[in-house]
């Protein structure tokens, strides 16, 4: 009887528009948001607490790499200190006395005019060239492609600061050390830039939603895809899969979701 609802709700979206469904779609996203909105980041360092699995570096060479660090300007140094303080007192990074020292990257904001600043990066590339490498498949697109065959609905979730929810071990911390004008830090999550952490991310990613990976689920890096061929069943998909995330504790970036398309 139910499905039956739901092709007759189908039909007359068809008949009379998109305001019908939508109302019922709308409603139905609502409940489901409230009931899991704990599994939702409310700020930019509100990035869960995945203890699954931690990221271990491993080195074909021992021997410090030491860079030397490069000039900033006043306003970049405020800036970065800014970015420091925030990231001490939400357990990202700590001070560091490690022989290992790599260099910040600013990448400016996409506004045109080239003046803003708007994410800190490390230059790790001489770390990975020495850094073991993880053969961990990432995920092929074109067979994911095929999977899509008679799908109606699809939600797209996208997870917060994806890479930072995983834990490095405390062996591989010293690894990730970065200069600054205000001292030697280094992280206690796994950062970006690491050649190894695409591939600690899917395995994490695989292994928290195996059960549904390639019936109603995808996992490309931080994306999860939730496919189905009804309405009914895409709300239960969606359910399974914010429940597994929350059981991982994980947190999904909000501003990223496309629900229920």
């Amino acid at each position: 009887m139910e499905n039956d609802k739901y092709n007759q709700e189908a039909k007359l979206y068809k008949l009379i528009g998109e305001e019908v469904m939508d109302t019922h779609v709308k409603e139905m996203l609502d409940k489901i948001l409230n009931e899991y909105d704990d599994v939702v980041s409310k700020g930019p360092h509100d990035i869960g607490n995945c203890t699954q699995v931690k990221h271990d570096i491993r080195l074909n060479d021992e021997r410090p790499i030491k860079r030397k660090q490069s000039p900033r300007s006043a306003k970049e140094n405020e800036w970065i200190k800014g970015q420091i303080d925030e990231m001490l007192k939400n357990g990202v990074i700590e001070p560091s006395t490690s022989p290992y020292a790599f260099n910040i990257v600013i990448v400016g904001k996409k506004d045109g005019a080239g003046e803003g600043m708007d994410r800190m990066c490390i230059n790790y590339a001489p770390l990975n060239e020495v850094t073991e490498k993880d053969s961990g498949p990432i995920p092929i697109i074109k067979e994911y492609l095929a999977l899509f065959h008679g799908v109606k609905w699809l939600t797209v979730l996208d997870l917060a600061l994806a890479y930072w929810q995983i834990l490095l071990t405390k062996r591989s911390r010293k690894y990730t050390a970065f200069l600054t004008a205000y001292g030697l830090y280094q992280f206690k999550v796994m950062p970006f830039g690491l050649v190894n952490a695409p591939a600690t991310f899917q395995r994490l990613m695989n292994d928290v939603l195996r059960d549904y990976l390639r019936k109603f689920c995808l996992v490309y890096l931080d994306d999860i895809i939730i496919y189905s061929k009804s309405l009914k069943d895409h709300k239960r998909h969606v359910r399974k899969v914010l429940q597994a995330i929350r059981s991982a504790g994980l947190k999904l970036k909000p501003a990223k979701y496309k629900w229920f398309k």
